[in-house]
């Protein structure tokens, strides 16, 4: 139906798909519109489950049958460290660019979900993202050198960064209490990093202990 069309149009780029869309609201400048989906090795999506999805609204309107679904996503271990190691390298890079913020947010709301401590306990999701990103994400640091993933989850990981790089962050995270991105009232700046710093150094005493335990030969 012409009343149910939908404004939008699909484009390649190399190995993703991206959906640009058109927003039929304001206010909500933080999200760009488009969906990525993205294929090939550089995404492999390893570990899975299988996880239901319902909306957001059916707990405000009960009387309403919103539809769900059973889609496989992978699994929330894996998402922790790809955005903590992701975060690792922003903090050693010294770059925050627009859009980031949301990684900082996702890992303290991971956190607060209890699902985070079992990502840290997670040594082998942790290597297979190290291993991963070494292959398809090498990154430098601001001095050059190559930013090593192995020494992030084995106790180097970084998540609060310093400077200029912090008030940058500041000022994005601003952005996406301005944007609407927040359900409910959003956590102070200054609270989220507290918890990333106690996030890091959990993730540092196991990655650590791991060390360690494992010397290289």
């Amino acid at each position: 139906m012409n009343a149910e069309a939908i404004d939008a149009r699909l484009r390649v780029d190399n190995d993703s798909l991206y959906i640009d869309y058109q927003t039929k609201v304001s206010g909500y400048g933080y999200v760009a519109p488009w969906i990525k989906i993205e294929f090939g090795g550089r995404s492999t999506g390893e570990p899975t489950q299988e996880l239901a999805v319902v909306c957001d609204a059916a707990e405000y309107l009960p009387g309403v049958v919103f539809p769900t679904a059973v889609p496989r996503v992978m699994r929330a271990e894996r998402t922790a460290w790809e955005k903590m190691t992701a975060i690792h390298v922003f903090c050693l890079q010294g770059e925050i660019r627009d859009q980031r913020a949301r990684h900082w947010s996702d890992i303290i709301r991971l956190d607060a979900a209890g699902l985070l401590e079992a990502a840290i306990q997670d040594r082998s999701t942790a290597h297979r993202v190290a291993d991963h990103k070494s292959r398809f994400f090498a990154e430098k640091d601001a001095q050059g050198n190559l930013i090593d993933y192995h020494n992030a989850v084995q106790g180097g990981l970084v998540l609060v960064p310093v400077g200029n790089t912090l008030e940058r962050l500041h000022a994005d995270y601003t952005s996406m209490i301005e944007s609407r991105l927040f359900l409910r009232e959003a956590e102070p700046f200054a609270d989220v990093i507290a918890r990333c710093d106690d996030i890091q150094a959990r993730a540092n005493a196991i990655g650590s202990l791991e060390q360690s335990s494992n010397p290289p030969s």
